[in-house]
């Protein structure tokens, strides 16, 4: 059975703009572990970790929709295993973002910064911490 193609183009396009977007946090995060600033601030691990599995998940959705465009059929030909391949990597680029922000505190520990207390943000949503490398740039 076919699929209708515009469809298949729309989910397309909503799909890969909503990776292209979390890539850019992604990008983000390698970024902080350069350390090449004085302040540097740093979400919560639950929030780079879930940005790592959005932005994995984002990029397989976006191929699997690619191919629904292009063959114009549905995706109903893909076999089970595939997609509890496609989970169980979805699950080890959660743990993979977690890592990222653990090894990025301990840097950071290791490098000399220090916590600002002051500027530190919690909510239900979103959490982060802000590090400076002169202790005088805390407020």
């Amino acid at each position: 059975m076919k699929v209708n193609r515009l469809k298949a183009f729309v989910f397309l396009l909503i799909f890969a703009s909503l990776f292209l977007l979390s890539i850019n946090d992604v990008m983000g995060i390698f970024d902080a572990h350069k350390l090449n600033k004085n302040r540097i601030v740093v979400s919560g691990a639950i929030n780079d970790a879930s940005t790592f599995a959005f932005s994995w998940s984002m990029f397989v959705v976006s191929i699997l929709m690619m191919i629904c465009f292009v063959t114009g059929k549905k995706l109903l030909w893909i076999p089970k295993l595939v997609l509890i391949i496609l989970v169980a990597m979805t699950i080890i680029a959660f743990f993979f973002g977690w890592g990222m922000n653990v090894v990025l505190e301990e840097r950071l520990n290791e490098q000399g910064y220090i916590e600002c207390h002051s500027e530190r943000e919690l909510t239900l949503k979103y959490s982060s911490r802000s590090y400076v490398l002169p202790p005088a740039t805390c407020d």
